[in-house]
């Protein structure tokens, strides 16, 4: 249905069909509940105090299981955040706390797996841009430039990639 169907459509509703359809929706789809919690009580530092702790639990669970380090969470997480309309500098938090984890993981165990390396990649490059994008180079061009340091420092296999994509952008 297209969204001009859809306003006919609604413009034949009366107000308590209108209501009754919006109920409905609310308890069937996650997604427009988790919309109306944001919409009546706009909270952003618990959506990301939130989205920080199920990151973390990836990387370091409460119990002794092994860390599974997923990047879906961070990407599940950051599309809610981004999907709901939270401030750009949120966004980029998320991002850089990820990409942080991440980095300050493998010192207590040794990750060589091609694939967890190119994912925090992409991230920090879709970060950058973003920050750029944003205008917000001057507040977080020092931890950009700290990441590219910690690749070295860890000897991450792509570290000249992180090099390469900060120095496109400074």
């Amino acid at each position: 249905m297209s969204k001009r169907e859809l306003k006919k459509h609604l413009d034949t509703l009366n107000e308590d069909q209108l209501k009754e359809m919006i109920v409905d929706l609310h308890d069937r789809f996650k997604d427009v509940k988790d919309f109306y919690k944001f919409f009546f009580n706009p909270d952003e530092d618990k959506l990301l105090e939130d989205a920080k702790t199920a990151i973390n639990k990836e990387f370091y669970p409460a119990r002794s299981r092994r860390p599974k380090m997923r990047p879906t969470v961070f990407k599940k997480n950051y599309k809610l955040l981004s999907t709901l309309g939270v401030s750009p500098e949120k966004l980029i938090e998320l991002m850089l706390y990820y990409i942080d984890v991440a980095i300050q993981f493998p010192r207590s165990r040794n990750i060589r797996k091609a694939n967890f390396h190119q994912s925090i990649y992409k991230t920090y490059e879709d970060c950058i841009s973003y920050v750029f994008k944003e205008g917000f180079e001057s507040i977080y061009m020092n931890k950009l430039e700290e990441i590219v340091d910690q690749t070295w420092k860890k000897d991450w296999p792509n570290k000249s990639n992180f090099d390469k994509v900060l120095d496109l952008y400074a």
